[in-house]
């Protein structure tokens, strides 16, 4: 049993902040990141005279700042759930401390990371490598935290290397497969959850690198793993499937530029399968539009689905006559103008929604599928007894 839920057993003020707490990682875990805040920001007078539980409290409002977009709100108090957690770890809470520590760290990577995006630096990388130590030298290290970091370290490692992210990738794949195919736990829809993602990840980095056929065969597994999962972590799984969405669109827009028109039609529907099932998961318009990471999905499906059911006539008429132009070596004419212009028009439903969001949303939606939450949900778990 986790130290906070210990000493919260004859103390009913630290029992009624941890089950707080609880109530806001149940939140979290729903998307509710508005209401999550609120019910930590209500719990911060209680850090000063509950030190076991004020890294709880820190961490949970920094989660819930960071998945609402709200990025330098959420450094302050993760930085401030490290500090409390690393003066605890110095009052010798071993094995609770480790796992805690490996949370802490890796939530302020990951919010780091997301807060660099356009100028990323080493820090992020560093925190989350010490963040996997921490794990590991827990009395029982917990292996789905340390499968968690490895794919978050792999992510991390792609914004500077995409070669060493690759072959991280690759062991991710492999460490995450001893899973049981009809066994029906936690733990273990949440491995199969992970080597699904890991599988996704891997895709994208082997298309990225090239290897484009490779990775679409990797993708076409992680899809069909990914359409029967319900994995625990919504907003996770609809990152994820935003990665292979992309790719597979991206390798259907390759393969028309080639003229292989069949296989292009294949990626279209593998794209269009993907976000149909990123928008089954997501709930009613109203909700949508309150998550930036959603809307994104959102807004991408439906370019992905105008386009596969509609305008691959205008893609084709386009094409011939891109190349009756090329063909006849002479300058556009009136109908050639008017055809590419309609093309061009519709490229731009999608580019045209983005335009209106702030910069916030313009980073929300390339944010890779990290996980987070590593700290706050082993206590929450433990008071569950699920522990």
């Amino acid at each position: 049993m986790h130290h906070c839920v210990v000493n919260a057993v004859d103390n009913k003020q630290l029992k009624k902040v941890l089950m707080k707490c609880k109530e806001g990682a149940s939140l979290i875990t729903s998307c509710q990141y508005s209401k999550a805040t609120n019910v930590f920001t209500k719990q911060k007078p209680m850090m000063e005279s509950n030190s076991s539980v004020a890294w709880v409290v820190a961490n949970g409002l920094g989660l819930a700042l960071h998945l609402s977009g709200s990025l330098h709100a959420a450094d302050h108090e993760l930085k401030n759930a490290l500090r409390n957690c690393e003066s605890l770890s110095s009052q010798g809470y071993t094995h609770d401390a480790y796992t805690d520590l490996a949370g802490c760290l890796n939530d302020l990577a990951v919010n780091e990371s997301v807060m660099q995006l356009e100028e990323p630096s080493s820090q992020p990388v560093k925190r989350m490598k010490r963040a996997r130590y921490m794990a590991e030298r827990a009395y029982r290290p917990n292996q789905l935290v340390l499968h968690g970091l490895d794919s978050n370290l792999t992510l991390l490692q792609a914004k500077s290397s995409l070669q060493e992210a690759k072959l991280l990738a690759e062991k991710n794949v492999k460490a995450t497969s001893f899973f049981s195919p009809k066994k029906d736990n936690r733990d273990n829809n949440e491995l199969r959850f992970l080597h699904a993602k890991n599988l996704a990840m891997l895709a994208d980095l082997r298309h990225k690198t090239g290897s484009i056929e490779e990775g679409l065969e990797t993708a076409e597994r992680a899809r069909e793993m990914l359409e029967v999962e319900e994995p625990s972590d919504v907003l996770e799984a609809a990152r994820t499937l935003n990665v292979l969405g992309n790719l597979f669109w991206t390798a259907a827009c390759v393969k028309r530029k080639v003229g292989r028109g069949t296989g292009a039609e294949q990626q279209e529907v593998n794209a269009g399968r993907v976000y149909e099932r990123c928008l089954a998961m997501m709930g009613d318009a109203g909700f949508r539009k309150s998550h930036p990471d959603y809307l994104a999905v959102w807004t991408n499906s439906l370019v992905v689905r105008r386009w596969t059911r509609g305008f691959q006539e205008i893609e084709k008429e386009r094409l011939s006559c891109l190349r009756s132009v090329r063909l006849r070596g002479k300058s556009f004419t009136e109908k050639d103008q008017w055809t590419c212009n309609i093309h061009d028009s519709l490229l731009k439903i999608g580019k045209e929604a983005s335009r209106k969001q702030d910069e916030s949303f313009q980073a929300l939606i390339s944010i890779p599928p990290f996980r987070v939450g590593f700290g706050l949900f082993d206590v929450v778990n433990s008071l569950e007894g699920k522990k």
